[in-house]
């Protein structure tokens, strides 16, 4: 989650905006939107995994010869393509990377959530773009 505040030139101007005179307290405007979020059911899960390991470059992958394959067969190959799930919108894969059980089971449960996935050209997550198998 991002928070972007933009042109407050003091303290005092950020807590004019974020100050509930009634109460005497700053706005948690973090922990308001969070509990909204899981309130509507927008963010249903922690998603920890540990980062996949990164077999080329982000430059590398980006002019390495590419092919589409299916989703389900995608685990061990290279990334061809980032996947971004929304939400959260934090890339999960990143071109270079390679989509490990772990990394493919978390994307494949938001893929059945119908998040929608940012950086992929399909974006059902039916095919997935990765580097083709005798590149590397």
């Amino acid at each position: 989650l991002f928070v972007y505040n933009n042109y407050t030139p003091s303290s005092e101007d950020c807590d004019r905006m974020y100050f509930k005179p009634e109460t005497g307290k700053r706005i948690d405007l973090i922990r308001i939107l969070l509990n909204k979020w899981f309130e509507n059911n927008i963010i249903s899960e922690n998603i920890e995994t540990a980062l996949p390991p990164m077999v080329m470059t982000p430059r590398e992958a980006w002019f390495a010869q590419k092919e589409r394959i299916a989703w389900s067969d995608a685990t061990g190959s290279i990334a061809g393509e980032a996947v971004i799930p929304y939400p959260p919108g934090i890339p999960l894969i990143c071109p270079g990377e390679v989509i490990t059980e772990e990394i493919w089971q978390e994307i494949e449960k938001l893929r059945k959530k119908n998040r929608h996935m940012h950086g992929v050209q399909d974006p059902t997550l039916s095919t997935v773009q990765i580097i083709k198998r005798n590149e590397h």
